[in-house]
């Protein structure tokens, strides 16, 4: 699903005169049927000052109502009633201006708190952000290393891939759920990435995918999507999970929904999942109102049509076709493509190497960056908009780089 074209503004806020309104929490609902409840009506349990923005898309599609949280005074213990909106919402989202690390404790925690449940199963190679909550989910010993703690209350599993192709670790996860004496905790929530992007530019199958949402289903843990780098257009579609059909209970996202590299996040979670009590998860910087207008300008300007999607879907197909003929001219041992859509690189399979090709392409005006366990791949995430004619000159830069650090061992069957 594209949410280009099924997008219209009905009513914005005047983010001038209501700029300090703006500083308040927000949050974001979808609602099943494409209705719009009217800005002005205010919901119970919800004060009736301040902007609010709705904006629905096409009949069946979800309805986004931008508004102020601001919750009324009154007893701590007491909760707020549920306004139309909410009664017939399946998703809520919630806004938070600090992307990723502390920012993924909150379906992390919620699904915790739903389930009660204390176990997370997360996935080799899972980059989760760097915060302690959100570092028990990353896989990456450099960074694990940092806590100074023990890390835990999660379970590591092998990702796609990850045993080689011939074994089958979404059948290894459910073989482990399955048995109770497995030492595995049924888990609160499985967390994976459809694509690793700090782990190495790992694609997840579409097969895989499925199979590990229905085991979560299965095992009653709930599903998180992680796709706050590989979200927004990164991966062709808004979501990476389109592809594969998935629906998943929460996702997250981050980067590049604010449109111009501003602190902004998402978490959008299926409405009946929201257990949520007044005030149980918040924090100082919610709602950057400078973040809001960008976003806002973006969804307008890039996702109305269908228009971007193709041209990143083209992009997409050149960078793959630029960065396999540079592989070609090696052994593959040496060098190898990994990645999809505009999230894609070289496997140089050395950090060593890959760090030097980095800086020699910054000495020739490119600036690119390693990922993988040792840093061995160089991954090119370049911008959505670039043009074909830049993109194709920093892929010179790139190749002309690769050439001058192993250029001693072209491949001469190619």
């Amino acid at each position: 699903m594209s949410i280009a074209g099924r997008w219209r503004i009905v009513e914005m806020p005047d983010y001038v005169e209501d700029y300090a309104d703006m500083m308040e929490p927000a949050s974001i609902e979808f609602a099943a049927d494409g209705s719009a409840n009217s800005p002005s009506a205010a919901s119970p349990g919800r004060s009736s000052a301040g902007p609010t923005a709705i904006m629905s898309p096409s009949p069946g599609r979800a309805t986004m109502k931008w508004t102020k949280s601001k919750v009324m005074a009154g007893p701590k213990s007491s909760k707020m009633a549920p306004s139309p909106a909410k009664s017939a919402s399946t998703t809520a989202t919630k806004l938070t201006s600090s992307p990723a690390s502390g920012f993924l404790q909150q379906p992390v925690k919620l699904a915790r708190k739903i389930t009660g449940r204390a176990n997370i199963i997360a996935f080799t190679n899972g980059f989760h952000g760097v915060s302690i909550g959100a570092l028990s989910c990353t896989g990456n010993r450099y960074h694990r290393a940092a806590a100074g703690q023990l890390l835990g209350g999660v379970a590591r599993l092998p990702y796609d891939g990850y045993l080689g192709s011939s074994v089958d670790t979404a059948d290894y996860l459910d073989h482990l759920l399955s048995d109770p004496s497995s030492g595995v905790d049924a888990p609160a929530a499985v967390i994976v990435e459809t694509v690793q992007g700090e782990g190495g530019l790992n694609v997840a199958g579409t097969e895989w995918l499925q199979k590990v949402a229905a085991i979560a289903r299965k095992h009653r843990a709930l599903l998180i999507v992680d796709d706050i780098q590989v979200g927004v257009g990164r991966t062709d579609s808004f979501f990476s999970f389109e592809a594969a059909g998935l629906r998943p209970d929460i996702v997250t996202m981050a980067k590049s929904i604010s449109g111009y590299g501003l602190p902004m996040a998402l978490v959008l979670i299926d409405r009946q999942l929201d257990r949520w009590e007044p005030g149980e998860h918040n924090g100082t910087f919610r709602g950057n109102c400078h973040a809001f207008v960008t976003a806002r300008a973006a969804l307008e300007q890039f996702w109305r049509t269908d228009s971007l999607v193709a041209s990143v879907r083209a992009k997409g197909n050149l960078l793959k076709s630029r960065l396999e003929q540079i592989a070609q001219k090696y052994d593959p041992s040496r060098a190898s493509t990994k990645g999809r859509g505009m999230m894609r690189g070289i496997d140089l399979k050395s950090g060593e190497v890959a760090g030097q090709v980095i800086s020699k392409a910054f000495k020739r005006g490119l600036i690119v960056e390693t990922s993988g366990p040792k840093d061995e791949v160089v991954k090119c995430l370049p911008p959505l908009v670039i043009g074909e004619d830049q993109l194709s000159q920093g892929l010179d830069i790139l190749e002309g780089a690769i050439d001058s650090v192993i250029g001693s061992t072209v491949n001469t069957a190619a």
